[in-house]
């Protein structure tokens, strides 16, 4: 659990600010904290994922914080899990995967590098901001962020395959079938 505010520079995460070179597995991990950086890369549980050589796994993980960045560039990210994984490698399984997760945080980026831009180019999802992996899967998840001035559904970069997930947000709440998010089965 944490339950602490983070704020970092370059990239700040409610448990890691940055895993490098390995898999990642976490379950019943929880960020209450509000999770902010100055420049480029923010995650309410892992800020930045680097040179993956295994799947990343969240198994009944929860964000309630909110997560934020003051200067989102184009190659940064901002995401309730996970701000911005990048540089797997190549014929691994770095499969992004999520089971049973929530996100009731926000997740917001500087207004004033948004302007006249487009959301997916600047990486905000509530669940992931920004994904290199070989594969991104959701099953059972829910997100409950409704504030879409910035965030870009589960997620702002690599369309997910969701089974069985639930979107709360505008730009993610949709009929059954493909969309820009991946494959929704409302859930309840």
């Amino acid at each position: 659990y944490n339950y602490g505010d983070v704020y970092g520079f370059g990239m700040a995460g409610g448990f890691f600010a940055q895993v490098r070179g390995c898999s990642t597995y976490m379950e019943n991990c929880y960020n209450y904290g509000d999770v902010s950086s100055e420049y480029r890369i923010s995650g309410g549980l892992i800020g930045f994922g680097q040179y993956n050589n295994g799947p990343m796994t969240f198994v009944r993980c929860e964000n309630h914080g909110n997560i934020s960045c003051n200067y989102v560039k184009s190659n940064g990210g901002i995401g309730g899990f996970v701000g911005q994984t990048v540089d797997v490698i190549s014929g691994v399984d770095t499969t992004l995967y999520f089971y049973d997760c929530v996100n009731t945080g926000i997740m917001t980026g500087n207004p004033t590098a948004l302007v006249n831009k487009k959301r997916s180019e600047y990486h905000i999802g509530s669940f992931v901001g920004s994904s290199a992996n070989s594969a991104f899967k959701m099953e059972l998840c829910r997100n409950y962020n409704t504030d879409t001035d910035y965030a870009y559904g589960f997620s702002g970069g690599k369309k997910p395959d969701v089974t069985d997930c639930f979107d709360a947000s505008v730009l993610g709440r949709v009929q059954t079938g493909t969309t820009n998010w991946g494959t929704f089965n409302l859930a309840n």
